[in-house]
């Protein structure tokens, strides 16, 4: 996915937006912890993560629930500590578009305006980690498949 979206947009992209819900954060774990195994830290510079949120935190700040969920922090302070939060309940309030942007208009300045290049060894480091997690999902599946079988013979 990183490899055709940097192919879309040449020369290459100034920022990637790592979207995240935060309501179903806990169900989709898994996604957030494959991503902090496979992007280089060179992806992590460009990036900022974004947290849609649909209703509120329940009293908690958004720092406390980041605090509190590891894989969160991991990716955030992965990410140079950006982050933001978009209420999509909300969608009057453009100001929170606006100051995503000026987060990202930031970011590209601290980069000294460079932007995210593909090179060939991250493209195959990329299709390696694919091809092993690939790997591990079908032994996974095989796995619940044989204990499934041995409880129908049960």
């Amino acid at each position: 996915m990183i490899e055709r979206s940097t192919s879309l947009c040449p020369p290459g992209p100034h920022a990637f937006l790592m979207v995240i819900p935060v309501e179903t954060l806990r169900e989709r774990q898994w996604i957030v912890e494959a991503l902090l195994e496979h992007l280089q830290e060179r992806v992590w510079r460009h990036t900022v993560v974004l947290f849609t949120i649909e209703e509120s935190l329940r009293g908690t700040t958004i720092e406390q629930h980041i605090e509190r969920e590891r894989c969160l922090r991991q990716i955030v302070e992965k990410c140079g500590n950006r982050y933001h939060v978009l209420n999509t309940t909300d969608r009057a309030d453009g100001t929170q578009v606006t100051e995503l942007l000026e987060k990202i208009e930031e970011m590209v300045a601290g980069n000294s305006g460079a932007y995210f290049i593909m090179d060939g060894a991250f493209r195959k480091e990329l299709e390696e980690k694919r091809r092993a997690a690939e790997e591990r999902g079908e032994q996974r599946l095989m796995k619940v498949q044989k204990q499934r079988e041995t409880l129908r013979a049960l």
